[in-house]
């Protein structure tokens, strides 16, 4: 119990074991419907608190600068930001505190709108309704005369540069992932592929089925010509700030031939989009020696050798899991099949890591104490290695830039997948691979042609 006859005043007064119970059902309900939970200052503004409830919830709102900054440096991430007015003096700052921002007006989307948008932040206009059930005026965003928001009736038009591409299906869990899209033609998969094979965008980015945006991709926008099959590339965690793990999934069966193909598309993106010099390319295997593996292995082995020395790929051999996590290489070169539970292992691990990691530093007050001290190493570690940092996976050897991002992506996993799109769509890389293509394929009954 609480003496509150020996607490000084003012003073703040928390009871842990009530947060802990609330945070609990704020996780029940993330958990269980899908739904983002957003922390609103107004109704929690002890910052000492941030990085507890940073842990329970997707973010932050912020309706200043000031909140924005306090949200950017206290709560470990961008705000979603809906200040009443921005100005050329504070915008900067704003944007670089800020994964969201609601303007208030279309006179500020069309002033600093595309500042925003050239960054990657998501872009959102206050609309008004013109009815609240608050009684006190001075508290009622939609009293009569509010400058807060656009009243619904005025906004006749979306501002310039601002279109919409309505699609009235979805493409469910349960549906079939190699028919899907010809079965929703109006699906926000099938509108989308065929806006970008139409060349109305530059990139696609899906949340969706994995196996749908594949299927669709592969026989909507096809894939490179010579290219065998598409490839899911992440950029995995390591030692050196990241690796491409090509593939993590799309081919549980691989020839040789595929691995050659997935080494220099590999190459390509960590060289072109991650700004690589001449990046080391590893083949995933349960030893060094050329010998090791099944026949697969070494057949690629082979082969990428011959590649290195043609002076096509930077190939440095074959690279153990351990190894490749530590940071010795830039392309890991991997079947399906090996790669998805190399990347599944590594999710797990920095799941069970975090929590190990929680429960350690709730202990005791001296090891909460430990948890502040060292709150901002924790900070850096957490965004290593959360996958929203990255966006999603690119979708390699489609002749047009797909990015998968992942099914629970949040709002700031959505804008970096946006934002690695546009990296992929500018980075030339594609092209790489056209010009290339006849190092990359084996022909018929030669063993081997690099």
């Amino acid at each position: 119990m609480i003496d509150f006859q020996k607490l000084p005043s003012p003073c703040f007064v928390l009871d842990e074991q009530l947060l802990d119970r609330n945070l609990a059902v704020i996780d029940r309900v993330r958990r269980e419907s899908g739904a983002e939970v957003i922390v609103a200052l107004k109704a929690c503004a002890m910052w000492s608190i941030f990085p507890e409830l940073a842990q329970h919830s997707d973010g932050a709102t912020a309706s200043s600068l000031a909140e924005a900054r306090l949200v950017f440096e206290e709560f470990g991430r961008p705000a979603h930001t809906y200040a009443p007015v921005y100005t050329d003096r504070n915008i900067e700052e704003i944007l670089d505190c800020s994964d969201h921002i609601t303007f208030n007006s279309v006179a500020q989307f069309e002033r600093f709108g595309q500042m925003a948008l050239l960054r990657g932040i998501s872009c959102g206009l206050r609309i008004n309704p013109g009815y609240s059930p608050v009684e006190t005026d001075l508290y009622n965003p939609c009293v009569p005369g509010s400058r807060l928001g656009i009243p619904a009736g005025e906004l006749k038009e979306l501002p310039a540069g601002v279109e919409i591409a309505h699609a009235s299906e979805v493409v469910e869990i349960c549906d079939n992932p190699a028919t899907a899209f010809r079965e929703k033609k109006d699906s926000s998969l099938t509108v989308g592929l065929n806006l970008l094979k139409s060349g109305a965008g530059d990139a696609f980015v899906s949340a969706g089925s994995t196996g749908a945006l594949l299927s669709a991709a592969t026989l909507m926008i096809k894939r490179v010509r010579g290219i065998r099959r598409a490839a899911l590339a992440p950029v995995v965690p390591t030692g050196n700030g990241g690796a491409v793990l090509i593939d993590a999934g799309a081919n549980v069966k691989c020839p040789p031939e595929y691995l050659i193909q997935f080494a220099y598309m590999g190459s390509y993106y960590a060289e072109r989009v991650l700004k690589r010099p001449e990046p080391k390319v590893g083949l995933l295997n349960i030893g060094a020696e050329p010998s090791k593996g099944t026949d697969l292995q070494r057949e690629a082995h082979a082969l990428l050798t011959a590649a290195d020395k043609a002076g096509r790929i930077h190939f440095v051999g074959n690279v153990e899991a351990r190894e490749a996590v530590f940071g010795q290489v830039d392309v890991i070169v991997s079947d399906g099949y090996s790669g998805n539970i190399f990347l599944k292992t590594m999710e797990g691990t920095a799941g069970y890591m975090a929590k190990e990691l929680k429960a350690m530093f709730k202990k005791s007050f001296l090891t909460k104490l430990a948890a502040v001290l060292v709150s901002g190493g924790l900070k850096e570690f957490k965004k290593k290695m959360d996958s929203s940092e990255v966006g999603g996976t690119a979708l390699i050897g489609i002749s047009k830039p797909v990015i998968k991002a992942h099914g629970s992506s949040n709002d700031y996993a959505i804008k970096n997948a946006i934002r690695q799109a546009r990296d992929f769509a500018s980075s030339g890389m594609i092209d790489d691979l056209v010009d290339n293509i006849e190092y990359m394929r084996l022909p018929t009954g030669a063993e081997e042609k690099i």
